[in-house]
């Protein structure tokens, strides 16, 4: 992996908020960015706002980062976190936001007073001269960051407020979560994996993002049917593993991205995947073997199953929570 230098991330973020700011602005599937991605109880929502918000994500999550362990691919694969949720995450906190204010919430000033000099004492061992050259760097403004604190407050506050306080897991909760994600505790386990890529926008101009998105649903489709996935890799995947049929080889967890990652090691050998939306590219992947990983038994590892328990149930009655909010809004999608 490459760590970076704090030049070269700031340029890197830099470089994405002038993106932002250059007119006529489009992205890679020819959409342009001034134009409207959403329209939330009256309120535009347009493309580069999305991307904007993404950026800022990202540049506020970098600042909070310990630079020494700070990587490119760290870096990337969370834009890409970020990027691949940015307009539902940003109605989603438009939402939230417009409940807190219909609720009455705000946050007075002197508690942010008392955040900023905890991070900047936790963060930067209280120089506060050193805090804002690293804002400046990342290309934020102190009011930028402390109206992310206040938002975060408040969404914070109503989350807490629409989640369960006191769950009790039962034996069969246990049991279910250990089943569903019993892979999670196993011990340096690997796959034999192959993989087809079909990139969004072909650089030979053949293709868009939705003609693309249908031949990977057509080679999905074939798959399942019985065709051979090495055979449709050689065919059709646009990554050098395409030549060795989409023969990725025998890897841990420690090569694909987290997404990718994740997905891999929860297939079923001889089983395709859905189809992945993994930035430029629409993938599918294929395990043809797993060897070793080895889980221990759910009795030894009942707290962390109990955790994941809790976690899933409290995420689940936020959810649900938030689609009420979604429900008795005026949403209307572009995109």
């Amino acid at each position: 992996m490459t760590h970076f230098h704090r030049t070269t991330l700031t340029i890197l973020l830099l470089a994405g908020a002038c993106y932002f700011t250059q007119p006529p602005m489009a992205r890679a599937d020819g959409k342009k960015l001034n134009g409207m991605a959403a329209i939330v109880n009256g309120e535009v929502i347009t493309l580069a706002e999305v991307e904007g918000s993404v950026y800022n994500q990202v540049r506020i999550w970098v600042l909070e980062q310990d630079q020494s362990t700070l990587t490119q691919a760290k870096v990337e694969a969370k834009m890409e976190e970020f990027r691949k949720q940015g307009l539902q995450d940003l109605i989603d906190r438009k939402l939230i936001l417009a409940k807190a204010k219909e609720l009455g919430m705000s946050i007075r000033e002197s508690h942010l007073d008392q955040m900023q000099a905890s991070f900047i004492n936790e963060r930067f061992k209280g120089n506060d001269k050193k805090f804002y050259e690293e804002l400046q760097k990342a290309g934020l403004t102190i009011k930028t960051w402390r109206d992310n604190q206040r938002e975060q407050i408040m969404i914070q506050a109503l989350r807490n407020q629409n989640v369960p306080k006191d769950i009790i897991v039962t034996p069969n909760d246990i049991s279910d979560i250990y089943t569903r994600r019993k892979r999670e505790f196993e011990t340096d386990p690997k796959i034999k994996l192959r993989m087809i890529s079909i990139a969004k926008v072909p650089t030979d101009g053949s293709g868009n993002p939705e003609s693309q998105k249908k031949l990977i649903t057509e080679l999905r489709q074939q798959i399942i049917k019985g065709a051979d996935f090495a055979t449709m890799a050689t065919t059709h995947s646009n990554d050098s593993f395409a030549a060795a049929g989409g023969d990725v080889g025998t890897i841990d967890r420690n090569v694909l991205n987290p997404t990718l990652t994740s997905i891999a090691f929860s297939l079923e050998p001889r089983k395709v995947s859905e189809i992945i939306d993994d930035g430029p590219f629409y993938r599918l992947m294929f395990v043809d073997a797993r060897i070793g990983g080895n889980a221990p038994p759910p009795e030894k590892i009942r707290d962390e199953l109990e955790k994941l328990v809790i976690q899933e149930q409290k995420k689940g009655a936020y959810e649900r929570w938030v689609e009420t909010l979604r429900h008795s809004a005026n949403i209307r999608l572009f995109q």
